[in-house]
């Protein structure tokens, strides 16, 4: 703790970002889950590649979610889709045969 600003990852930072923050105790680092899974291919950053070790640069969360059009908002619109159950195939399906009976 330097000048009040911490050096370690804070797990107060999960109520803030917790839909999407992953940390890793064994690299020490925190990693974007739905960039992770749903990321164009060669495309990422610090919350994909290596995770983010900036500890007193709590304003790269926010840098990383960005705009509503951002990579990171695709993103999680792809995962929030992934787990919808309703949009889950054999949802789509049992409803596809219920319509036809």
């Amino acid at each position: 703790n330097i000048s009040n600003v911490s050096r370690r990852f804070n797990p107060a930072w999960f109520n803030e970002y917790g839909n999407w923050l992953e940390y890793s105790i064994s690299k020490d680092a925190a990693f974007c889950f739905c960039c992770y899974l749903f990321r164009k291919q060669g495309g990422g950053d610090y919350f994909v590649l290596n995770g983010f070790r900036s500890w007193h640069k709590k304003e790269r969360f926010n840098s990383h979610v960005g705009a509503p059009s951002s990579a990171h908002n695709q993103s999680w619109k792809k995962c929030e889709d992934f787990m919808n159950q309703n949009q889950h195939i054999q949802a789509v399906l049992v409803k596809q045969s219920n319509q036809a009976r």
